[in-house]
């Protein structure tokens, strides 16, 4: 009888490990760039509009949480001043009193 045994598939990333990504112009969606390889410091950024359901936002929130303040506080406050005005305002709830 012969037996074989496989592992588990093993991350390359160790859990709890940082992973760093960083999306470059001519990497994005894998299309060939329309933008300069070389940005210079006087250039304006490149700014990208992405729509996403608030579940993944609060994903991504979550995720930043975990990273240490310095590095992702002025990220959060950008999200935050986003998405807040976007969020729809509660009904106000009906306050029943008896008399």
């Amino acid at each position: 009888m012969c037996t074989t045994t496989t592992k588990p598939h093993q991350p390359t990333t160790p859990i709890g490990a940082r992973m760093e990504i960083t999306l470059k112009p001519d990497q994005f969606l894998n299309q060939p760039s329309r933008f300069p390889a070389k940005h210079s410091a006087s250039m304006e950024p490149i700014m990208i509009k992405l729509e996403l359901t608030l579940d993944e936002v609060n994903q991504i929130m979550a995720a930043l949480g975990n990273m240490p303040y310095v590095q992702v506080a002025a990220l959060v406050d950008k999200i935050k001043s986003q998405a807040v005005p976007q969020l729809p305002v509660p009904a106000p709830q009906e306050v029943k009193t008896e008399v």
